[in-house]
């Protein structure tokens, strides 16, 4: 029993030695947003669009941590427009365009009535 014991507080050991060795090396987890360091705090501002999500028919946008609906003000400009991929808001300056995943392609997915896409 008691040498059962020292085995599994070994092993716990070795795991978080190696846990330890893994962050050291820089690896970092490839599904934390990237407004999350890898400390897990969050930052002050979190950047831009970060997700669009929709509810039947309705259409909102994570902006800036917030969430906005068409005609919505999102800072000094309004949302005009809700994308599958991107969002346009108009200012000052005009409209401009926020994109979901800089540099990368979204696709659309269906769901199916069971929920399953």
């Amino acid at each position: 029993m008691v040498l059962g014991m020292k085995r599994k507080w070994l092993v716990a050991a070795a795991f978080a030695v190696l846990a330890q060795q893994t962050s050291a090396y820089g690896l970092t987890d490839p599904t934390r947003p990237p407004w999350i360091d890898p400390a897990g705090t969050v930052g002050a501002r979190a950047p831009g669009l970060q997700a669009i999500m929709r509810d039947g028919a309705r259409r909102f946008a994570l902006i800036d941590g917030r969430v906005a609906t068409v005609g919505a003000r999102v800072g000094m400009a309004r949302l005009i427009a809700i994308h599958h991929d991107s969002v346009v808001i108009r200012g000052r300056n005009g409209a401009r365009r926020l994109f979901l995943a800089p540099g990368r392609s979204v696709r659309k997915t269906a769901v199916l009535k069971d929920g399953v896409s």
